[in-house]
């Protein structure tokens, strides 16, 4: 077989063997490695342990436009698809196996404000945690009602990169965005607003449409709909290895 074919063969099977086991469990880095030198090797074509790659593994799975090809890198999948657990986790609340969760792991607790790590829960929770960390780094809240929207802790003002910040001695009394709405209505409360943020977050939060009769939802940054996807979630990852 050419190495073309190999290449595709790498794509098609030896990346895809594991997808089971990486969408539900964090694979240790050591099987992380053993499978991408077993990958490599049939990639360069060695029957045997010897032989010299020309290439460090890891530059193959650099994106084409870098100068790689393309490869899949097995440590940011598993991240991408435990992501997409705790994403489901985190939407889907009606499930079964989501309500048996909460009882046990955040009854009291958000889903996305979780902060502290159990240190006596089970594997599969250890892992949706991982993915946890992230969806708190990548998502933001489109605020309806703002009654599961912090304040402090959430990105949730359009055009802000980061999360608000407050030179307002008392600002951590106000937890959620509902407490800065006026009561009753779809507004804000501008006089509130002017004593908790600058001018020019007050202007931003003024002009954001707000509706006390829906939900707010979280969104997932990375792409434009808002909607998780597990593509998304493993480029934005792997930009951060450049």
């Amino acid at each position: 077989m050419c190495q073309a074919g190999r290449g595709t063969m790498v794509k098609a099977v030896l990346n895809a063997a594991p997808m089971y086991q990486m969408s539900t469990y964090k694979i240790p880095k050591t099987l992380i490695n053993k499978l991408d030198t077993l990958q490599s090797k049939f990639f360069w074509g060695y029957k045997t342990n010897r032989g010299h790659n020309r290439i460090a593994w890891s530059h193959l799975c650099f994106p084409k436009e870098l100068g790689g090809l393309d490869f899949r890198d097995l440590e940011m999948l598993n991240h991408a698809l435990l992501i997409k657990m705790a994403w489901r986790v985190c939407m889907q609340s009606d499930l079964l196996c989501v309500k048996i969760l909460k009882a046990k792991y955040f009854k009291d607790e958000e889903f996305i404000h979780i902060q502290s790590d159990r240190k006596t829960s089970s594997w599969i929770w250890k892992d949706i945690e991982i993915g946890v960390k992230y969806l708190q780094h990548y998502t933001c809240m489109e605020v309806k009602n703002g009654r599961k929207t912090r304040n402090w802790q959430d990105n949730w003002t359009i055009g802000l990169d980061s999360k608000p910040i407050s030179s307002c001695p008392n600002h951590l009394s106000y937890v959620y965005v509902s407490e800065i709405i006026t009561p009753n209505s779809s507004n804000w409360n501008v006089s509130l607003l002017q004593i908790l943020f600058e001018d020019e977050v007050v202007e931003k939060i003024s002009r954001m449409h707000i509706n006390i009769y829906e939900e707010d939802i979280v969104r997932w940054k990375p792409t434009k709909d808002g909607n998780f996807t597990v593509k998304s979630a493993y480029n934005k990852l792997v930009e951060t290895r450049f």
